[in-house]
Formats: structure tokens, C-alpha cells, sequence
């Protein structure tokens, strides 16, 4: 038998490996699962499908059809294991093959790199699956536990799960499942809201969770602007004089040279996008994200016009995407609306961003009758689609829309601070 010494310890970190300096070949131990109660379960049955994987390139890589046997009763009994622990039993690597168990016929080397590739990928698969189910409940928990603390410590929760979180991904190595998504948007500005503040929380979301994302904008970048997962593209050759929509048009931008995704942000960003998608990457799925009512704000300028021409452009969009997001419940549907009534059979899968804010406990002011009540209107004022435009019309607004008796409503206007 081959000298087999491979020792798995669970512990908090990865599973670690010992080796002997005796032996031909390094085999594996196998101890008793852990219980399902056992808080280090999962843990163990991560390090299976570790084993299972390292496994299978050692049947691939054998080179007698003895060696390949003993590699193969390793390989069933560990894939058993991870069946007891109630996951799906792996196939195994000759599963589907002419070959079986004690055949003598040596494997053809390109069907044989196929397989570790087709059982490599299995095996991450199953790890990722793991990795998922781990950070959904850790995510779901931090949640529960906000909700249900005291203001005065949802902070120390924060900055607990932040580390929770940072030490989650260092366990399972996390970017060895992560994607590489490209996003265009007009602008990244901290101290904007709309289509910018969402791509912005998106893309941090993505990195977050161990995906490196490249953001394409219309305006110049500072050199030190990218972190370790998210990269800013600024255009090839800035032009002040140009909008930040048409420097976002391909220039011969250093783009990354392989992608998974690419993400565009309704007519201000998706026409672009998709021009990049279709010409320098035609295989990679494209998602449209929408984030207003096709031609409400043509609407309510009264431009019918404005209102063919935007909802001409979200319809492309929507015709070419492989996924429509919709920021909402009601843009959701507005993104169904789009895919539905769009000629031809292509219907695009539909997905909605939850948007989501803390919620923390109130504190209303007393009112007695005699003060001034103040108003605050959280959005743009310098847009008319976006509500009264002035001072008078609201404070006239308020009179009429809010029970106030005889109250005065005073609206200062305040602009947003910028650096």
C-alpha cells in the first residue's frame, strides 16, 4: 500500500495539511464526520470536498492502473462521507466513461485532462455552494441582530460583522469563486445620489463579497482613486468640453481583457455598455439595470418626443440584455412591462435590487402648536420632475397635503456640499 499521511486539521482558518518525509505518495486519513450539531460540521465537510478534488487529480495523474485503483477506493469512500453529511454524493471521475474500477486499459491522456478539468470545476462548485450558503446566514443573522439592538449599539454590531465578514473570506479563500464584472456609469462622486450613489453601492457590494470590479466613467480619475477590488477607467483622452455620457464611448480605453459581466445603467450608461459588450466582448452576458419609469421624466416636461426616444432607447437595452434589473418592486415591473411588449421571443431574465435603508429608531420633537414645523425633503431641488421647484410652492404644498391647522411650514432650500 502507499504510505498515506495526509492529516486534515479543521480549524478556524483553511483546513491545513501535514506531511510526512517517509512515502512514495502522500494518501489521505479519513476520521468520523462531525456530528451535524457540531459547530465545526460545516468545516469538515469543506475539507472532503477539498479532499475529494485532491483526490481525483491523483487517480487522473496515476500512472498504473494499480495506483489508479488505490486512488479510487479513496475516492469512493470520501465521496460517501460527503453523501452521509447530506450533500450530494460527487460523481466520480470514471463515472460515464468506457473505463471501470480494474480495467486494464491506461486512460486517453486528453479524455483525462477533460476530466480533471470537468471534476475540478464539480469540486469547486460544491465549495462555492458552501461558501454561499455560509455567507447568506452570517448576512441574515447580522441583520436579524441589528434590527433587534438599541441604537446606541448597532455601531459595535457593524463593525463585528465586518469582521466576521473579512474573516469569512479569508477562510473559504473567496476569490477563487469571484467574477469579473465590468459596470459603466456616468460618474463615481461619493456625494451624489440616483443612478451614481446605486451603481456606486452595487459595485461595492460586489467587491465586498470577493468580485473585482472595473468601473468605466465619463470624467478623469485620480491616480490613487482604485482599491484592491474595485478599478476606476477614466476615458483615453478627457475633454472637458465633451458630457460624461459621450466620453463613455469606446476610445481604445485600457478595458480588462476578459470579463463575466457587464453592467450598464439605463439610457445614461447602457447604450454604451452594450457597444463595448458587442465589440469587444460578444460572448459575455450583459445586464441592463433600470432605474426610472420608461419617459415619466419626458412626461412630465410634456415632451412627447423625449418620451418615443427614451423608451426607444431602454427597449434596445432591454432587447439585448441577458438580465434587466429593475431597482424596486415598481421598476421590476416596469422591466417585465419592457420584455414582455418587446418583438420578437427574447425575454431576458428579470431581477429586482432591493433598495434598502437603516432604519433607526425615531425621535420626534414635541409640538405644542406655537413653532415653526420644519419639512425635509430628502432629493434633488434643482429638477422639476423631482417635486415642488420652489420654496413658495412648497411651503404651499405643505398648507394643503399635511394636517397642520394653523401651522407655519418653513422650507430652507440647502444645496449638497461637495469637496
Amino acid at each position: 500500500m502507499l504510505a498515506r499521511t495526509w492529516l486534515h486539521e479543521i480549524t478556524d482558518t483553511l483546513q491545513e495539511l501535514t506531511t510526512v518525509r517517509d512515502g512514495s505518495e502522500q494518501g489521505v486519513v479519513r476520521e468520523h464526520l462531525a456530528s451535524q450539531g457540531d459547530p465545526k460540521g460545516n468545516q469538515c465537510v469543506l475539507a472532503r470536498m477539498r479532499e475529494y478534488a485532491w483526490l481525483s487529480r491523483k487517480w487522473e495523474a496515476a500512472r498504473s492502473d494499480e495506483e489508479r485503483s488505490r486512488w479510487e477506493v479513496e475516492l469512493a469512500g470520501t465521496a460517501r462521507d460527503i453523501e452521509l453529511w447530506g450533500r450530494p454524493q460527487p460523481s466520480l471521475p470514471w463515472a460515464g466513461t468506457a473505463r471501470q474500477p480494474g480495467a486494464d486499459a491506461q486512460p486517453d491522456p486528453t479524455n483525462s485532462e477533460s476530466l480533471r478539468v470537468r471534476y475540478a470545476a464539480a469540486a469547486d462548485e460544491e465549495l462555492r455552494a458552501v461558501y454561499v450558503q455560509e455567507r447568506e446566514q452570517q448576512l441574515h443573522d447580522y441583520r436579524q441582530r441589528l434590527a433587534e439592538a438599541h441604537p446606541a449599539d448597532r455601531e459595535a454590531i457593524r463593525q463585528e460583522f465586518a469582521k466576521e465578514w473579512a474573516h469569512l473570506v479569508r477562510r473559504h479563500d473567496a476569490g477563487r469563486f469571484s467574477l469579473r464584472i465590468l459596470a459603466y456609469c456616468t460618474e463615481w462622486d461619493p456625494q451624489k445620489g440616483g443612478i451614481a450613489a446605486v451603481n456606486q453601492n452595487l459595485v461595492e457590494g460586489l467587491a465586498a463579497v470577493g468580485h473585482e470590479v472595473f468601473v468605466r466613467v465619463g470624467h478623469e480619475v485620480p491616480p490613487d482613486a482604485s482599491g484592491d477590488r474595485i478599478h476606476l477607467i477614466g476615458p483615453r483622452r478627457y475633454d472637458s468640453n465633451r458630457g460624461e455620457q459621450e466620453q463613455l464611448v469606446y476610445d481604445g480605453e485600457d478595458l480588462p481583457s476578459d470579463v463575466d459581466a457587464i453592467i450598464g445603467h439605463s439610457r445614461y450608461s447602457g447604450p454604451q455598455a452594450l457597444q463595448v459588450r458587442n465589440q469587444l466582448y460578444p460572448d459575455t452576458p450583459f445586464v441592463q439595470v433600470i432605474h426610472m419609469v420608461t419617459g415619466a421624466l419626458a412626461r412630465v416636461a410634456n415632451r412627447p418626443d423625449l418620451e418615443a426616444e427614451f423608451e426607444g432607447i431602454e427597449r434596445r437595452m432591454v432587447a439585448a440584455a441577458d438580465m434587466v434589473a429593475g431597482v424596486g418592486p415598481v421598476l421590476e415591473n416596469e422591466a417585465r412591462r419592457l420584455a414582455a411588449t418587446n418583438p420578437g421571443d427574447h425575454f431576458p431574465a428579470v431581477h429586482q435590487i432591493i433598495p434598502g435603508v437603516p432604519f433607526e429608531e425615531q425621535q420626534l420633537l414635541p409640538w405644542d402648536g406655537e413653532r415653526t414645523r420644519h419639512l425635509l425633503l430628502v432629493g434633488r431641488a434643482d429638477a422639476p420632475q423631482k417635486g415642488p421647484s420652489t420654496p413658495r410652492s412648497w411651503s404651499a404644498d405643505c398648507w394643503e397635503k399635511v394636517s397642520t391647522s394653523s401651522s407655519p411650514c418653513a422650507v430652507p432650500l440647502r444645496r449638497p456640499w461637495r469637496k
